[in-house]
């Protein structure tokens, strides 16, 4: 996530998109946390690294975020991949294989990013799973700001919208202040809404600043980790849902770089708005499931019933005959009635029936 303002002290974003771009020139992230301030910190690099410990790091994220497969790749976007009022390119970042595009919304009570609805339209005409997010400041009351967050989403008419908690600043705050302020935003959101939002956050900066609380496990965890093949997951939570693995991706269609994010597809598939290619391929796999079951169960006949290839006509086509092996052309053939009738009139004798090999009773 970014913050449009350029103080980096308040704002740790900044702090974090400096630092990351250490894994570009490729410094170690070995043993990387996101530190209480901020995800940001997710890019610290010890000094003592190895270049076979930061080849293996580079090379897991990249196979991380690879097109195709049961991953969906997804990017976050804000006002600052927008350098000197460049667009972007929604149907780039589609076609590159990305799925879904988060777009920052709100910040605080009163900031709204002057591209939200150009971009948050723009995402959802190219076919992308869209979403909005907002920047936590809990330095003020937490039902103004998700007041504030629905009432911009719904001006950018994006349809059933996924919708983020961005929280990854206390502002001073500690963690029962922290956790009754989040449960409050989350809480009025999904009042208003109907939709359950996403709970963007680090490791590091939720075990410092908020601690674990079985209630927020009902929440999807979007984690931010960088430089490590597999990220933490803090309590309360047994896994994520997104995954942020980078803030330095080059993506086609964004000017400049961006925030990258991985996740399980069918975990994707399930938030993705219904008219994004994601929720469409969701609806389309839950119909060729349906479909499958129907056919199996219509195979089974019912009790006393009889099942579709016995109620089938018993003659065997001329072709079938033709085409059959020879051992099998006799079981294949239709039996004359006259056949039939002998067969019927010896059935009690026992003998070997004449013309029939190896027919007896």
């Amino acid at each position: 996530m970014n913050t449009p303002f350029s103080n980096p002290f308040r704002h740790p974003r900044r702090v974090r998109r400096a630092g990351a771009t250490v894994l570009a020139v490729g410094a170690s992230l070995v043993g990387a946390t996101l530190a209480t301030s901020a995800p940001a910190s997710a890019a610290q690099t010890p000094a003592t690294a190895s270049t076979a410990q930061v080849d293996t790091q580079v090379e897991a994220v990249r196979s991380a975020d690879k097109p195709g497969g049961r991953l969906a790749r997804g990017v976050d976007v804000s006002g600052h991949q927008h350098p000197k009022g460049r667009a972007i390119n929604f149907g780039k970042i589609r076609k590159a294989g990305y799925t879904y595009a988060f777009i920052k919304a709100t910040e605080g009570r009163g900031f709204v990013n002057e591209y939200v609805k150009t971009d948050g339209r723009a995402s959802e005409r190219a076919g992308l799973a869209t979403g909005f997010y907002h920047f936590a400041r809990p330095g003020t009351p937490a039902v103004p700001q998700a007041r504030h967050f629905v009432n911009q989403v719904r001006r950018t008419g994006v349809h059933k919208p996924m919708l983020v908690l961005d929280l990854e600043a206390n502002d001073g705050r500690g963690p029962v202040y922290m956790r009754a302020w989040t449960k409050q935003w989350l809480r009025t959101v999904e009042r208003m809404t109907g939709t359950r939002p996403i709970l963007y956050t680090g490791p590091g900066f939720w075990k410092g600043s908020v601690a674990d609380d079985a209630a927020f496990a009902k929440y999807p965890l979007w984690v931010a980790h960088y430089g490590t093949s597999r990220p933490t997951v803090p309590g309360p939570w047994r896994g994520y849902t997104i995954w942020q693995h980078t803030s330095t991706k080059r993506v086609p269609g964004i000017p400049g770089r961006a925030d990258a994010n991985v996740g399980s597809r069918s975990l994707a598939e399930r938030l993705a708005p219904p008219k994004s290619h994601l929720g469409q391929s969701a609806k389309a796999a839950a119909a060729k499931r349906a479909e499958a079951t129907t056919s199996r169960s219509g195979e089974r006949p019912a009790a006393g019933g009889t099942s579709k290839s016995s109620a089938k006509d018993p003659n065997a086509t001329d072709a079938e005959i033709k085409d059959a092996p020879k051992d099998e052309r006799h079981a294949k053939a239709p039996l004359s009635g006259a056949l039939l009738d002998a067969i019927t009139a010896h059935s009690k004798s026992g003998k070997k029936l004449s013309g029939v090999p190896g027919l007896t009773r």
